[in-house]
């Protein structure tokens, strides 16, 4: 009996792996790694094969075996160590290696990478100037689930507001009076002809004005423009946003919708009570314009709340290093060299297609603004992981035919601009999954700018 018990526990072991497989990548994954399933499932059953042999194998094989086992597991640690914790650590900004990310900007701009977490740019640039705070987005709000009897659509007003750092930089802008990206005088302005929705996209994220697209619009069209963008949000907040803040004269309304996470959004919107109210009451308002002072007040509670979460200090000790230490023992780095897993999150679209709420969504937007005296013109984002793995499931074509059979321009960014680069991954900060570079934005707006005439 005690002769068996190394055999009995290594046996075990297998059965609990390939429970562990089948219920992970089978059930609670569903479709998203069907396609990596069956590497997982030959993996764990050879090995609860090789684990049963084991009682009938004799000694000296056995150990043989079992020297060439922990010979490999050894190497896969090792590996793994150098993996994640000397080259690609995940930094504040992204995957990558920020070493190689360091090298490519002093080359290519002369300067050095900012390395400083979000709470130090804070205190600096609180020295230069008080009024500066973190962005707070609105997705914070139901994303936490926090108890509210407003929403805001929006972000802390009159504020230099630091955002995140994906370009070797950090987006700083000052923000209006309602909290969005937009110089405070365009809502001064008699009549405001452009209006731009959406979410971090179109937010402007990660770069500084004037290279966000709707700061581009503005020079192109020598018009009056509004963005009413926000990280965070899916078509439902861009929905309340027009609702709150659809300012006067507004001829052409361009929605950046994206194809990475928009769909995902409207899925958590739909369960928030307070946007909820948006779809079913078409005269429902929080009055958000008269509001900003609780806005502001609630943000920055919120922002302080949550002060401990957004540093990059904190995170970096108590979270990251969590996350790689477990990440660590699961071999995370040496699968994703290999594809063994999906090198993105992003990469599928693990959530059905809700037809019957896009469409509702859409009617809602398109009907505002044509009751408006507006018109709506629909900018398809793509996404990274379609130039990256070749093989990312979308929507697109079922969105395209919902959103030309209300008769509504359908502008393919992926097809005017992204196809026509050599390298379509030269259009994200050094070839790694983050928001689109200054080149990007510029080329996407220039696009826009050509559906206006």
């Amino acid at each position: 009996m005690k002769k068996k018990f190394t055999e009995r526990i290594i046996f075990l072991s297998s059965i609990i792996l390939l429970i562990y497989v089948i219920f992970k990548s089978g059930l609670i994954f569903e479709s998203a790694l069907k396609q990596h399933f069956h590497i997982y499932l030959t993996i764990s059953i050879s090995i609860t094969i090789l684990s049963f042999l084991l009682f009938y194998i004799n000694q000296k094989i056995k150990t043989y075996i079992y020297i060439f086992c922990i010979s490999i597991l050894i190497s896969f640690y090792a590996f793994e160590f150098y993996l994640t914790f000397i080259n690609t650590i995940p930094e504040q900004w992204g995957w990558g290696n920020i070493n190689e990310k360091k090298r490519i900007y002093k080359k290519e701009t002369g300067r050095n990478f900012d390395e400083r977490s979000k709470i130090e740019i804070l205190n600096d640039l609180k020295k230069e100037n008080i009024n500066t705070t973190l962005m707070v987005s609105p997705g914070w709000y139901y994303v936490n689930q926090e108890q509210k009897e407003i929403l805001p659509l929006s972000g802390i007003s009159n504020q230099n507001t630091i955002a995140n750092n994906e370009n070797g930089y950090y987006m700083v802008y000052k923000s209006d009076r309602y909290g969005f990206n937009n110089p405070d005088i365009e809502w001064d302005k008699q009549d405001t002809e452009l209006l731009v929705i959406g979410d971090s996209y179109a937010h402007g994220l990660s770069v500084n004005r004037p290279n966000d697209i709707s700061s581009i619009l503005r020079t192109l069209s020598n018009k009056s423009l509004i963005n009413l963008g926000y990280s965070g949000n899916g078509p439902l907040m861009s929905y309340a946003s027009l609702r709150e803040y659809f300012p006067r004269g507004v001829k052409k309304v361009f929605w950046l919708y994206f194809e990475g996470n928009d769909l995902e959004d409207l899925k958590k919107e739909l369960k928030d009570p307070i946007l909820s109210k948006y779809l079913l009451d078409n005269n429902y308002t929080q009055n958000l314009m008269l509001k900003q002072k609780t806005i502001n007040s609630k943000s920055e509670q919120l922002l302080q709340k949550n002060l401990e979460k957004i540093s990059n200090i904190n995170h970096h000790q108590r979270g990251e290093l969590r996350v790689s230490i477990t990440n660590f023992v699961k071999l995370f780095q040496l699968r994703r060299m290999f594809i063994i897993l999906p090198k993105s999150r992003a990469k599928f679209n693990i959530h059905p297609f809700d037809e019957e709420s896009f469409k509702k969504i859409f009617f809602k937007i398109n009907n505002f603004i044509e009751n408006n005296g507006a018109k709506l013109y629909f900018v398809y984002l793509p996404n990274y992981p379609r130039y990256k793995f070749k093989d990312y499931r979308n929507y697109l074509n079922e969105i395209k035919t919902i959103v030309e059979n209300f008769n509504v321009k359908f502008i393919d960014i992926n097809e005017e601009v992204f196809l026509k680069e050599k390298d379509p991954l030269s259009l994200y900060p050094f070839k790694y999954e983050n928001h689109y570079t200054r080149e990007a934005y510029e080329k996407i707006a220039n696009i826009i700018f050509e559906s206006l005439n």
